[in-house]
């Protein structure tokens, strides 16, 4: 299955975009800079403007933030959605003829894109918590079981059914395609579990270098199969 898997920043910057495209027609022409500024998880994405003497026509506000909230859709660290990042258009340039709202969006995204990348940018992955319901016997091993999965273990009780326990931990979500084959097989197939999302937390880097490794790998199939 999937892991959705998401990115963010550490850091703030301002960043400089210019789109300027000359045809045989009207050219095109959009120059902005940005602010980018972390959040604190779960402030999701947000974007304003600060814009002071019409440097920028208000019609255009609308184009910027599109083009940013497009382009926050690809992090830099392995093409995942970017979350939890405020955005502030503060200062550009417009042409009173070769300017649009395509031109402006172009540029929004182009901001985006270069900006990220000096922002310390991470990848997350998905933290789930996790009950695991096992005979009384098999505790300790479904806590070694999770331990070796790198859970966070929060604690186990007796339940409702006579002779069996529940382990609670903390457990990233890619962990857990083969814990219930695993679970069984360590339980005499009585061992049973759920889960539900909890958070996201900074992924380490042996699971952000394989992440992009298997990212590599499907695009180069998308590739070979087109």
């Amino acid at each position: 299955p999937s892991i959705p898997y998401r990115e963010t920043i550490t850091a703030d910057t301002e960043v400089h975009a210019r789109y300027k495209h000359q045809t045989g027609g009207h050219g095109q022409f959009a120059d902005i800079w940005l602010r980018i500024k972390a959040c604190e998880r779960g402030h999701g994405i947000t974007f304003c403007e600060e814009i002071v003497g019409g440097v920028v026509p208000r019609q255009f506000f609308s184009a910027v933030e599109k083009g940013v909230r497009e382009a926050l859709q690809h992090g830099p660290v392995a093409g995942f959605p970017v979350m939890d990042v405020h955005v502030t258009l503060f200062d550009g340039t417009y042409h009173a003829v070769d300017s649009s709202e395509a031109a402006f969006k172009t540029a929004g995204s182009m901001a985006i894109r270069d900006g990220l990348a000096r922002c310390n940018p991470v990848l997350l992955e998905p933290l789930v918590r996790v009950q695991t319901v096992v005979p009384t016997e098999y505790v300790s091993a479904a806590i070694q079981q999770l331990t070796a999965k790198r859970a966070q273990i929060l604690g186990f009780e007796p339940t409702d059914r006579a002779g069996y326990d529940a382990v609670h931990a903390l457990v990233p979500q890619a962990e857990l395609p083969r814990y219930i084959t695993e679970l069984r097989t360590a339980t005499a197939g009585f061992g049973t579990y759920s889960w539900r999302h909890e958070r996201f937390d900074i992924a380490p880097e042996r699971v952000v270098a394989n992440v992009r490794s298997n990212s590599s790998s499907n695009n180069v199939l998308d590739h070979s199969t087109t």
